[in-house]
């Protein structure tokens, strides 16, 4: 005989001499409830209808679709990479001047080989020494001597000479772009590495009036 717990609607086999013993009263072996089995005797196991049967064939719409990892690895990556050349259109040169980032872009750079961006920052260049001397032939000799104080190569910055007469008025000005300024032999690199110093001389034409003042300006 089966008596059900109504506790823990479990059902479990007794027997009529136990049942005689215990005076109907059993403890339950699923939950230690103690109940009267003599309510719930049955011939057969009791059938819990409150639990869902599992082998109960669900509706078409229930149906759980199957995965599909690769082609959703594949969209994932493609959609990463359209985020980057994005990143990069609209805010990558900003981030290419930014000396925290930079590190991390130019570790990216030396893997992928993507192009980045030359930095610059005028305010890490000084001007170290200047000089504007005319020569035996009336031509004018302009040196000009500059350092890089960043901590990355830098792109040449453009040299501007502004030149002052005797009243202290400008009276002719001109810049000159790293292409102008640079040797023949320096021609094939527009960069100025860390910490480095380059040294410029150029050889002038005699102005119109006398000079009696010159400025050097980093652009």
């Amino acid at each position: 005989m089966y008596a059900r717990c109504p506790e823990c609607l479990s059902s479990q086999q007794v027997s009529s001499k136990r049942l005689k013993k215990k005076q109907g009263m059993i403890i339950c072996a699923n939950c230690a409830h103690k109940f009267n089995a003599l309510s719930s005797l049955k011939d057969t196991p009791h059938i819990d209808k409150a639990k869902p049967e599992n082998n109960k064939t669900p509706y078409p719409w229930q149906k759980q679709r199957a995965s599909h990892p690769i082609p959703w690895l594949i969209g994932s990556v493609f959609g990463l990479i359209l985020l980057a050349l994005q990143i990069h259109y609209f805010i990558g040169y900003p981030l290419a001047q930014m000396a925290q980032i930079r590190p991390w872009l130019q570790t990216l750079h030396h893997v992928t080989r993507y192009p980045l961006a030359a930095y610059r920052n005028l305010t890490e260049f000084t001007t170290i020494g200047s000089s504007l001397q005319q020569s035996p032939n009336n031509d004018y000799r302009l040196q000009v001597s500059f350092i890089n104080h960043a901590e990355f190569s830098q792109a040449l910055p453009q040299l501007q000479l502004t030149l002052h007469n005797l009243q202290g008025g400008i009276f002719a000005q001109r810049v000159f772009s790293p292409q102008e300024y640079l040797t023949t032999t320096k021609q094939g690199n527009l960069t100025i590495k860390p910490s480095s110093t380059l040294d410029i001389d150029l050889l002038l034409a005699p102005p119109s009036q006398t000079i009696a003042g010159y400025e050097i300006t980093l652009i």
